[in-house]
């Protein structure tokens, strides 16, 4: 999972304009996502538990 996180956010980030357009976001949106740690994640098991 985390590895995923961290690759798919790389990915994310190198994303060209008008494809982050055709998702609905911004350059910014998209770099401060990049910038996550990589276990920051809404999928992460341990964000569920209470």
């Amino acid at each position: 999972m985390w590895r995923h996180a961290a690759r798919t956010r790389k990915q994310l980030a190198e994303l060209p304009d008008n494809a982050l357009a055709d998702i609905g976001l911004t350059r910014d949106m998209a770099l401060r996502e990049a910038e996550r740690p990589f276990w920051d994640s809404h999928t992460m098991p341990w964000k569920h538990l209470r």
